[in-house]
């Protein structure tokens, strides 16, 4: 490829990533290849929050009870996700465990629960993670986090 298309390449990956506001870093690195010439190379390193970042952190959700919160867990190698639901007098009222399906490192999905006693409480939940932090959807609708 030739230098000045690199760089117009290189300069439109800065520019795609600020309009985008990505906060995705695009480096050039200069090295020497086999033949003694030297070479560029683009590298694009994605630094956005992952899922597991979040295991073992309670995320709190402000509703008009007394509010709810998530918290990402492992046992024994598998990942769920408790919720629990707050009450007036006394700390937890409900906590319900459910399953969850990874999608990708940065969206799970947890749309069982592990006990079926609680199947009045089978949602659809999708939690993901973008440049600005954690989204939580439930049941099609984006919900307030509170981090």
């Amino acid at each position: 490829m030739p230098r000045i298309m690199w760089y117009f390449f290189v300069f439109f990956l800065y520019l795609l990533a600020a309009l985008t506001g990505c906060s995705n870093i695009v480096s050039v690195e200069t090295e020497c290849n086999p033949a003694g010439q030297m070479q560029e190379r683009t590298i694009v390193q994605d630094k956005r929050a992952k899922i597991m970042d979040y295991l073992n952190r309670e995320i709190l959700i402000r509703d008009a009870f007394a509010g709810q919160s998530i918290t990402l867990i492992e046992e024994n190698g598998d990942y769920f996700v408790l919720r629990k639901f707050f009450g007036s007098g006394v700390p937890v009222v409900r906590s319900i465990k459910y399953k969850t399906v990874f999608y990708s490192d940065w969206q799970i999905r947890f749309p069982e629960t592990t006990d079926a006693s609680h199947s009045e409480f089978v949602e659809n939940f999708i939690l993901a993670v973008n440049d600005k932090g954690l989204i939580l959807f439930f049941n099609g609708l984006q919900v307030v986090i509170e981090e």
